[in-house]
């Protein structure tokens, strides 16, 4: 999964972070607390122990998440996380090997009978999601101990299509000084 490429669909409005991702090639990861499902980091618990609880809890604080999509072209992720098509999608491969990978399982909250290894039961846990998300086809990057940043080698950057002709030249203009192998689409 590390050679594959993934997708991060961004607005526009924020261009400081914006260009802080093609400077640094790195992408921030959230708490899961700070992600927009109020479901995140939920389980269904049929028993534990309180301090396996407790155990667990304290593992998904160590965590933090980057949330990326196998897919570039989809109607809902363009207008949720790209300003209705006004930003751009970046395709990039992770190169940063201190994380975990994993795809989201859209089967709901995570049914936890037993724990035997608290931070594998904490991933278990935040890559579930409803199955409402299933559109997002989510790839989520975990990092541990606090790391905010997820290491990244861009690839391309596809525009949308409600970019404004400026902007576009912009960045075009940007990455072929600090990015010259990025290729654009859209």
């Amino acid at each position: 999964m590390q050679n594959d490429i993934y997708y991060k669909y961004r607005s526009l409005e924020n261009f400081e972070r914006f260009i802080d991702i093609l400077v640094n090639e790195r992408f921030y990861a959230a708490s899961y607390k700070d992600l927009n499902d109020i479901m995140e980091g939920l389980y269904i618990d049929l028993g534990l122990k309180p301090e396996v609880s407790r155990e667990i809890k304290s593992s998904k604080e160590n965590y933090k998440i980057c949330s990326f999509s196998k897919i570039n072209n989809d109607s809902l992720l363009w207008a949720h996380y790209a300003d209705g098509c006004k930003g751009v999608c970046i395709g990039c491969k992770i190169t940063d090997l201190n994380v975990s990978i994993g795809n989201v399982e859209y089967k709901g909250l995570a049914v936890i009978e037993n724990c035997f290894q608290t931070n594998i039961t904490a991933i278990e846990i935040l890559l579930h999601k409803e199955e409402t998300w299933k559109y997002e086809k989510e790839v989520r990057v975990l990092t541990n101990n606090g790391e905010k940043y997820v290491k990244v080698k861009i690839k391309e950057i596809i525009f949308g299509k409600r970019i404004t002709p400026e902007r576009k030249k912009l960045i075009k203009d940007i990455c072929k000084k600090i990015l010259p192998d990025v290729k654009f689409k859209g």
